[in-house]
């Protein structure tokens, strides 16, 4: 474009080829042939090795000689620099025929061709493409380079991407051909280049990735790339470079066309997965806090602390916007810095867990007070309405404790979920007039603003619960920092 050459006119120039031989990940080339004047021309391009095996002579200085080691040797020590500068090759050459060939034996037709030149293409990484890396690095995952690209390029791209350590293996498809399935395992966590890739070789690693517990995700454009896409747990294919046949058989196609996009996209999608960690801690924390204060009201020989019709309310309403918005909670920054989730792991983590247990023992331990003593105030009428509010009230302070996983405080992020904290606070005005006008359904009796006040104070003792034992957790984990490593997920 830049040289104003439009090749769709030379091609006009020379007619409809007399025969065609595409381009295959075995043979690494492609062919056309045209009819001439005296005969025809049978133009070759493809990788430069492969061409550059099938040529036995040169065209030199405008003249056609034969092709010497001497000529191999420099051609190949020339094409090798291109390669080491992150360069893609491609080799040219072609050949006379005076007489028309059997076209179907394309093993006669492309051998002893001339071999005219070679040419460089520089693609250049995209400026976000470093940085992605890097994020995948520091978030535990791994980045494997499976190319058709000759191993030089492709060294030199991984290397520009900092990806090659001291210990890692660049090998070639051959090398890995060579290896049992077992053999090949052991050596994958140092692999990170796997040049001149085929499908069949894309597969197997996948395959052999997934038995080894990972996480795999294949990013592709090409019709080769498309059964990996399709064994990987997540297939991304390119939108804008990509063929039909890798989108359809993937799971993502990329808009943009950006490694940066795949990055983000494991970012929200960690992000999604901590919302349903959320909603889970959320529901578990009301069930248990329910079931409990109900057996051990009667255990305890207590009068029974919630109508029927109470807890079909505190059902309808946790099960409801405040548990629901829950999901809403954007992507936390510190995401791509946690090491990646096992696939096998429990969804319900030991975190979540303690939260449940010692947030929901507190709150029964409040609940039950209420029931033994009047803490509060208020008359003999008004002490089951207080529970079932100071109940429904501990379950949406609690909502926010459960925002925050590990020893992180709720209050830096507190208002990042504006829906969260409006639809609380509507959910407590619901109750106000669930308390106040409901009586007659919900057998309730209604509270002077005092005893609101109360409640409001009492009931927030959740949350600084809470923050204290995650102030004690963290002051415990200073005194004996551990190492966390982990590695399991892969690109």
């Amino acid at each position: 474009a830049k040289n104003n050459i439009n090749y769709l006119n030379y091609r006009k120039q020379f007619g409809e080829p007399v025969a065609d031989y595409n381009f295959t990940s075995a043979r690494k080339m492609m062919s056309t042939a045209y009819e001439k004047d005296k005969g025809y021309r049978l133009y070759t391009k493809g990788s430069p090795e492969k061409v550059l095996a099938i040529c036995n002579r040169i065209l030199y200085d405008g003249k056609i000689i034969d092709m010497t080691q001497k000529h191999r040797d420099v051609i190949e020590e020339n094409i090798k620099k291109l390669q080491d500068k992150a360069r893609r090759v491609l080799g040219f050459a072609f050949n006379d025929f005076t007489k028309e060939p059997q076209w179907e034996d394309i093993y006669n037709v492309e051998k002893d061709l001339i071999f005219s030149g070679f040419i460089g293409i520089e693609d250049p990484l995209r400026t976000d493409v470093k940085a992605a890396i890097d994020q995948c690095r520091q978030a535990g995952i791994t980045v494997k380079i499976l190319t058709g690209d000759n191993i030089n390029t492709a060294k030199a791209i991984a290397k520009q991407l900092g990806i090659v350590k001291p210990d890692s293996l660049v090998l070639e498809v051959t090398d890995i051909d060579e290896m049992s399935d077992q053999e090949l395992k052991s050596k994958l966590d140092k692999i990170v280049v796997i040049a001149r890739s085929n499908p069949t070789a894309k597969m197997r690693v996948v395959k052999l990735l997934k038995e080894t517990n990972n996480s795999v995700v294949v990013t592709g454009d090409g019709i080769n790339d498309a059964p990996a896409l399709k064994a990987a747990d997540v297939g991304v294919a390119m939108g804008i470079a990509g063929t039909e046949v890798a989108k359809e058989a993937s799971d993502i196609v990329l808009l943009d066309d950006s490694f940066s996009t795949i990055v983000n996209a494991i970012k929200w999608g960690r992000g999604i997965y901590e919302n349903f960690q959320r909603f889970i801690q959320f529901q578990l924390t009301v069930n248990v806090v329910a079931f409990l204060t109900v057996i051990l009201a009667e255990l305890f020989g207590f009068k029974m602390p919630f109508t029927t019709l109470q807890l079909l309310w505190v059902n309808i309403i946790m099960d409801g916007p405040p548990a629901l918005t829950l999901g809403l909670e954007p992507p936390r920054e510190h995401l791509l810095e946690n090491q990646p989730i096992k696939r096998n792991a429990s969804i319900v983590t030991k975190d979540m867990l303690l939260k449940i247990v010692t947030n929901g023992l507190f709150i029964v331990t409040a609940l039950l007070m209420l029931l033994e003593t009047q803490v509060l105030g208020g008359s003999e009428a008004q002490q089951s309405t207080i529970v079932f509010t100071s109940f429904v009230l501990f379950q949406l302070w609690n909502a926010f404790n459960c925002r925050e996983f590990g020893v992180a405080s709720i209050f830096p992020n507190i208002y990042r979920n504006k829906v969260m904290v409006g639809v609380v606070f509507l959910t407590f005005l619901v109750q106000i007039l669930v308390t106040q006008f409901g009586g007659n359904v919900f057998k309730t009796v209604p509270l002077e603003l005092d005893l609101w006040i109360k409640i409001i104070g009492f009931t927030f003792s959740v949350v600084i619960f809470s923050e204290f034992v995650k102030l004690i957790i963290r002051a415990f984990q200073g005194m004996f920092p551990k190492d966390h490593k982990a590695k399991n997920q892969e690109i």
